[in-house]
């Protein structure tokens, strides 16, 4: 059953992307309007945040990152001109910008991106552009707007009845705690019968290091969707919380039973693991 939702949910979200970077090209290529080749690259860079709640996050980031981009480029432009040496030195800034920012900070990645592109073009004395900068900065901030906004409202319309969200992140709950109860087995045997143990602390760590990131950026597209309940969203936290102490007590009961050799605190490791496994079980999201 599990298997069967992952599937469809997979079809699913292929069948949406599908939907939008097609409409995406098809504004590009049968509209006239100016610049429409930023709608489709906008749509494009959206989609790449799977959860729908992420795509709303990526799009005000994108939307507030070239705005502030436009004005630096602006006032750029105008102050480069005192001293054209400059012009470089900004150009190299705007790339180191462009690429040390984490994904969280998306508007910083845009807005380097943008003070690039408009001083790009700006002096370009081989193909000079037709229209001014003001032309130019509103051609795009149109576009941009609607690529955002053909984004979000496919996500709005064709996944809010269908709540994709909710029912990936359970997907991944009941994946993470089988994976859990899975490596406390391992932990859980005699020091004499287990593998390798730099083997299976890197083994555990790896799996563990996978199934928390897909369940933390599904947690944070859930978190930053607005059509999610409070008492959704409180559970989800109380989830994550109790699924990282999960995380800790198998290291603490491999320490407990293949290190220190300590019968008590293995005990007292496990019966704290049986008391937040059922905890956690009790936050699983119904779908």
């Amino acid at each position: 059953m599990r298997h069967d939702l992952k599937s469809s949910l997979s079809y699913a979200r292929f069948a949406q992307m599908s939907f939008i970077l097609t409409f995406g090209l098809g504004m590009y290529l049968f509209t006239t309007i100016p610049h429409n080749w930023w709608i489709f690259l906008t749509v494009l860079m959206m989609m790449s945040a799977v959860q729908p709640g992420l795509i709303l996050v990526k799009s005000i980031n994108r939307g507030k990152g070239t705005i502030v981009g436009i004005i630096l480029a602006f006032s750029l432009v105008y102050v480069l001109h005192l001293n054209y040496r400059f012009v470089s030195i900004i150009m190299i800034m705007a790339m180191i910008l462009l690429n040390v920012p984490t994904p969280k900070r998306y508007d910083l990645t845009v807005t380097a991106m943008t003070i690039m592109i408009f001083l790009s073009d700006s002096y370009n004395f081989k193909f000079p552009l037709l229209e001014g900068p003001i032309e130019v900065a509103i051609n795009r901030i149109t576009c941009t707007i609607i690529g955002i906004a053909i984004c979000i409202s496919a996500d709005h319309f064709l996944f809010n009845r269908f709540n994709y969200s909710g029912k990936v992140y359970s997907s991944l709950q009941h994946e993470l705690l089988q994976i859990i109860q899975q490596r406390m087995h391992e932990v859980m045997q005699e020091p004499e019968k287990q593998k390798n143990s730099l083997v299976l602390i890197k083994s555990i760590r790896d799996s563990f290091n996978i199934i928390f990131t897909e369940i933390s950026n599904s947690g944070a597209g859930i978190l930053n969707s607005h059509t999610t309940s409070p008492e959704l969203k409180q559970q989800v936290q109380e989830f994550s919380d109790i699924s990282w102490r999960l995380r800790m007590l198998v290291s603490a009961v491999y320490f407990a039973n293949c290190v220190l050799k300590d019968r008590a605190l293995y005990e007292e490791h496990i019966a704290e693991y049986n008391k937040l496994l059922d905890a956690a079980k009790q936050l699983l999201i119904k779908v």
